[in-house]
């Protein structure tokens, strides 16, 4: 059963994997963590619009009352909804998601006072073990406290509009995708007074997901959204995911924008108001994103791929933004956590400033170069395939930051074991398509073969 427990998080199939029964001692183990980790007796829980959600919130509440917990229940909320609250409050925080995945999944992120994430690297290793020794005593369920119900959501829609005020900007069409997913509760209440033309895709909340997976990553799940943009003739289309922790970008033009480039237009931005400040980004990100840093004054820091390695990072060093290829960015003002929301706020203020130009013309002088959608290979065993392309590429420059990276002057490319799936992960970038095509197919081979 313990393989529920992943790198950054806890995810499984729904009810074979993880259930009320699994989520009571999900929650007992959690408590146990915390309260060994120092933290206080209250935790703030929420939850996304999953059909199993309710099922395994109550579970966990009940698992965290039977070890002398009490709980704030935000009810549905958006995960950076949870990490506010544990940010501003100080208080440990548990969201109920699985986040991308599809509706039979489901799961929780666990954060400490602050925001802090844990994963694989800062407790999820201690809490399985406490769920573990947990099912060997396990009895019967404790009755269900009254736990204290907050609504907490205008208070951090408020604190988002401290920072970009949406009245300001001026008006623009856009196309917005919520995916069935808490962004479609969200944006309403974070854009009603801005002069946006908003047309909405999906908002309705149903984790059925009965249009499409919430998952922008893959194509056929931006195909709606892209036609739209184009029949609506709109400035920018935007799509989230499930628990709305994650952004994506279409340009008028239609084309899902490389998240390596909305690094590099936030990263401009903020090292305009902040100057010489780090900015991170993670291992599989364009090479341009640390020469744009760098060009704007900036300090380029990189880590490895998942949102608690990200955070802590970025918490260690004091880092004001930082950014993942996966559509996560994280803000040291959002208490070093991922922000979807604020990073559509940025963006908009952005092409707000810049009235003239199209979303294309802002991001084209970062295109450089040919980048490779992050592309997955089912194979058997991938610690021995990453081993034989560090044997073959040894006449590259390499890093094994993030599973084995190999650069060269016109092309690099990285390989990593997925934390979330039985995948193999390439990323790929090259000077010109030609030879993008070219090492993808070379790249292919050697990993299939």
């Amino acid at each position: 059963m313990s393989d529920i427990f992943k790198s950054y998080d806890i995810r499984g199939l729904y009810p074979q994997q993880i259930n009320r029964a699994v989520a009571n001692l999900l929650g007992q183990a959690i408590a146990k963590f915390f309260l060994q980790a120092g933290q206080t007796k209250t935790v703030v829980i929420g939850g996304d619009m999953r059909m199993s959600t309710p099922e395994l919130r109550d579970g966990i509440i009940l698992g965290l009352v039977a070890q002398g917990m009490k709980v704030w229940d935000l009810g549905l909320v958006s995960t950076d909804t949870v990490y506010y609250a544990s940010g501003r409050y100080s208080m440990p925080g548990i969201m109920i998601t699985a986040s991308h995945n599809p509706a039979e999944y489901n799961g929780c992120k666990i954060v400490l006072a602050g925001a802090v994430g844990v994963g694989s690297d800062s407790g999820l290793p201690m809490i399985e073990q406490y769920y573990l020794a947990l099912q060997e005593d396990y009895n019967s369920e404790h009755s269900l406290a009254v736990e204290d119900k907050r609504q907490i959501l205008t208070e951090y829609l408020d604190y988002l509009k401290r920072f970009i005020n949406p009245a300001d900007f001026q008006k623009m069409r856009l196309v917005i995708d919520a995916g069935n997913g808490l962004a479609g509760k969200i944006i309403p209440l974070l854009l009603e007074n801005s002069p946006l033309d908003i047309i909405p895709l999906y908002f309705e909340l149903d984790g059925s997901f009965p249009n499409h997976e919430a998952n922008p990553l893959k194509p056929e799940n931006t195909s709606d959204l892209i036609k739209r943009v184009k029949l609506e003739n709109a400035d920018l289309g935007l799509a989230f995911d499930g628990d709305s922790d994650r952004v994506f970008f279409i340009d008028e033009q239609g084309r899902l924008i490389d998240s390596s480039y909305i690094i590099c237009l936030v990263a401009q931005y903020l090292l305009n108001k902040y100057p010489a400040q780090k900015i991170l980004y993670n291992a599989v990100c364009s090479r341009v994103v640390p020469e744009v840093i760098s060009g704007f004054g900036g300090q380029p820091v990189m880590e490895r791929v998942g949102h608690t390695f990200i955070k802590n990072k970025m918490r260690q060093e004091d880092i004001i933004f930082g950014g993942e290829k996966s559509g996560h960015y994280y803000y040291r003002d959002c208490f070093y956590a991922d922000n979807a929301f604020l990073t559509v706020l940025i963006v908009l203020s952005i092409m707000t400033q810049e009235s003239g130009k199209t979303f294309s013309q802002l991001i084209e002088k970062f295109q450089t170069s040919s980048i490779l959608p992050e592309t997955n290979f089912t194979v058997d065993d991938q610690k021995k395939i990453i081993t034989k392309l560090k044997n073959i590429y040894h006449d590259g420059e390499q890093s094994e930051l993030d599973g084995l990276s190999v650069y060269y002057p016109e092309w690099w490319f990285n390989v990593r074991l997925s934390g979330t799936e039985p995948l193999l992960r390439l990323n790929l970038e090259a000077a010109d398509d030609n030879l993008l095509q070219k090492k993808l197919a070379e790249l292919s081979q050697l990993i299939m073969e």
